[in-house]
């Protein structure tokens, strides 16, 4: 009997544990109309802070996709992530960062789109820089199921 409540008590702690760091699926376009920020950079430092609760990341910003600059922020930018369940960058990379600005505060998560510039397809380089994602944040992205539970 106890090594099934103990069974029980390690198998809920796994479950809450697995599910604390998890996304649902989202297309690229939704992340990134979804976020504040969304930029090519290479990642030049990595700083762990507040007693090892967050990551800050110094990035070179390579190209902005979304806020058109307009002074609002310089070319070396910090960006703040959680080291538990954020995103990791590898150092002299470059990657596709997106995310929320609070105050002057960039920050980026497990959710967010993120991803090396290596990875991208041909279709994502070119809604990037063609602005087919930017202009098209008004459209909804259709998946199979949503089609399939039409009803008329």
């Amino acid at each position: 009997m106890t090594n099934l409540v103990i069974f029980c008590v390690v198998f809920v702690a796994y479950l809450a544990y697995s599910e604390a760091c998890s996304c649902l699926p989202e297309h690229p376009q939704t992340k990134f109309c979804n976020s504040h920020f969304v930029v090519q950079a290479k990642i030049l430092r990595r700083k762990t802070i507040n007693r090892g609760q967050n990551v800050v990341y110094t990035v070179r910003v390579l190209k902005d996709f979304k806020l058109d600059n307009g002074g609002r922020y310089s070319r070396k930018q910090k960006i703040y992530t959680s080291a538990s369940c954020g995103s990791y960058f590898e150092l002299k990379k470059e990657y596709i960062i997106s995310g929320s600005i609070n105050g002057h505060r960039w920050n980026t998560g497990l959710c967010s789109w993120n991803t090396k510039t290596s990875f991208l397809t041909k279709y994502q380089k070119n809604a990037l820089n063609l602005g087919i994602y930017k202009n098209n944040c008004s459209c909804k992205e259709w998946r199979i199921q949503d089609l399939l539970n039409i009803t008329y």
